[in-house]
């Protein structure tokens, strides 16, 4: 909640307002998983690119592809399988983020775009 404080000029809360509002928050970790390679390698360079603008620039951004071999896996073991690429391909880079997660050392975001989108359940 943000409150004017007594001692406040109205400018001085305005410019404090501002401030808050033009804040880049977000994620310590960004997984996106894609339906091709192609679009994992944009959204990775989409998202890189967008770091203090739209994403903290501390955070990591990890992009992977659903290389199942028929079809993709469907939701559930979609996403769950998007989650284990990801943490496979950040312990390459020696940064395990299971265990920052289990100790709440960090917070992470996963946006599963790959599918049909056939669906709207």
């Amino acid at each position: 909640e943000f409150v004017m404080k007594s001692k406040q000029t109205e400018s001085e809360w305005r410019t404090a307002a501002m401030k808050r509002m033009l804040a880049v928050e977000g994620y310590d970790v960004v997984m996106v998983c894609t339906g091709t390679e192609e679009q994992a390698n944009y959204w990775q360079s989409r998202l890189e690119d967008g770091k203090g603008l739209i994403i903290p620039l501390n955070c990591q951004v990890v992009c992977v592809h659903e290389d199942w071999n028929s079809g993709g896996a469907g939701n559930a073991l979609g996403t769950l399988y998007a989650w284990q690429k990801a943490c496979k391909a950040c312990i390459k880079n020696e940064r395990d983020l299971e265990a920052e997660l289990k100790t709440n050392k960090i917070s992470v975001a996963l946006y599963h775009t790959a599918g049909k989108g056939t669906r709207l359940a």
